[in-house]
């Protein structure tokens, strides 16, 4: 995930997977961005392998 501001990446935990109704899927993740704990919902072409 992309830190707040869309600053650089950070290494999250990819907790679910959702399909929308155009077919495109998202992960849910989780991360610590400046000490604090972020859930996200991030699309599929902006998730990144670790």
């Amino acid at each position: 995930m992309q830190g707040a501001g869309g600053g650089e990446w950070v290494p999250g935990l990819l907790t679910e997977w959702r399909q929308g109704p155009d077919r495109r899927w998202s992960g849910v993740a989780t991360c610590v961005v400046d000490g604090e704990q972020t859930t996200g919902v991030e699309d599929e072409a902006e998730l990144r392998p670790a």
